[in-house]
């Protein structure tokens, strides 16, 4: 995850769409293939505090998988769709989900995903600075 980063944080835009696709590809395998069939239903239960939210594996899981989503849009787009697209993906997933009687629409996994595409939209923001430098020293050295 953390070489995914880095390889997002100094992509340009061409190789930063490569990514994406791959990610989206990556993403529909996760969520929608490898499901129980029958099992769509509506959970509105999340972990009453945040302890409980973020000790629960899944709901941790599930910020892992979106923080290379928030770090490819931080690339790609402007501030308003990088804080809406992670949420109109979970919300997309989940919907898909119980339509087609795959998982289960989580109101949980739509709050972790979100929050994991936020992780990674601030983790690319604080970084991208210090990885350019670094980049940048490097590149100068082998010359």
């Amino acid at each position: 995850g953390i070489l995914l980063l880095a390889l997002i944080l100094l992509s340009d835009r061409v190789l930063a769409l490569v990514l994406l696709l791959l990610y989206l590809g990556f993403i529909v395998y996760m969520t929608m293939m490898n499901r129980d069939i029958g099992t769509g239903i509506v959970t509105w239960n999340i972990p009453p505090n945040y302890y409980l939210f973020f000790a629960d594996r899944e709901i941790l899981s599930n910020i892992w998988l979106f923080i290379p989503f928030g770090a490819i849009l931080f690339k790609l787009s402007h501030m308003w769709e990088m804080i809406a697209f992670p949420i109109a993906l979970s919300l997309l997933i989940e919907t898909v989900q119980l339509i087609l009687d795959i998982g289960a629409f989580e109101l949980s996994d739509l709050i972790a995903n979100s929050l994991g595409g936020a992780v990674g939209i601030m983790i690319c923001y604080l970084l991208e600075p210090l990885a350019k430098t670094v980049w940048n020293k490097l590149r100068a050295r082998s010359r």
